[in-house]
């Protein structure tokens, strides 16, 4: 309470204050194969009796989430950060929340670990001994840009261009022949 008194008057104010830290830092960590995504919903805890216009910017070829969002009032709202590796490897990033009314700053440092990616789909070939069989894959270029895609395998009997190249954000065919030498059942990657 503040209270101010002269010689005819007095009056008395209550005042409420709620302090934040101007800028908070945090880190998170990301783990998920490549091709794949993981979300992770960040706790915004807004105590006070407005709600927050939050604005989002966020570096790193890997994140996404929605540009702005509301914090009620009294409550806990939960931000959506996506985490989606194109590759193996770490990938480094930062989101940044603000505050658009009062400035404060909620920062996070992203660290994400792009895993070895899961197989795009399990391929059955029924097919004769020292006779060939070819199959039709289609492989997807996630990116804007033009790429040239590498062929391996760990299978003998398996056959085919050694590269592909594929322009940005289409899906283009790639044919294998199988021709096994022997019957048996082989299975391995490709």
């Amino acid at each position: 309470k503040v209270v101010l008194v002269n010689s005819n008057d007095i009056r008395v104010f209550e005042l409420e204050i709620t302090c934040t830290p101007s800028t908070t830092q945090a880190e998170i960590l990301f783990s998920s194969p490549a091709m794949q995504s993981v979300v992770q919903e960040i706790p915004i805890i807004n105590e006070t009796q407005y709600d927050w216009n939050l604005s989002a910017v966020i570096e790193g070829d890997a994140y996404f989430g929605p540009p702005t969002m509301v914090a009620k009032s009294a409550t806990t709202t939960l931000y959506p950060l996506m985490f989606k590796p194109l590759y193996q490897g770490e990938i480094e990033g930062e989101l940044t929340l603000t505050n658009v009314a009062n400035g404060t700053v909620h920062k996070f440092r992203l660290t994400g670990t792009g895993l070895k990616p899961l197989p795009q789909e399990t391929v059955t070939l029924r097919c004769h001994a020292r006779q060939k069989s070819s199959h039709t894959v289609y492989v997807h270029n996630p990116s804007e840009r033009r790429k040239t895609f590498q062929a391996f395998t760990d299978m003998d009997c398996i056959v085919g261009l050694h590269e592909i190249t594929i322009e940005g954000g289409i899906s283009a065919p790639y044919e294998i022949t199988a021709y096994p030498i022997k019957q048996g059942h082989y299975s391995g990657v490709f």
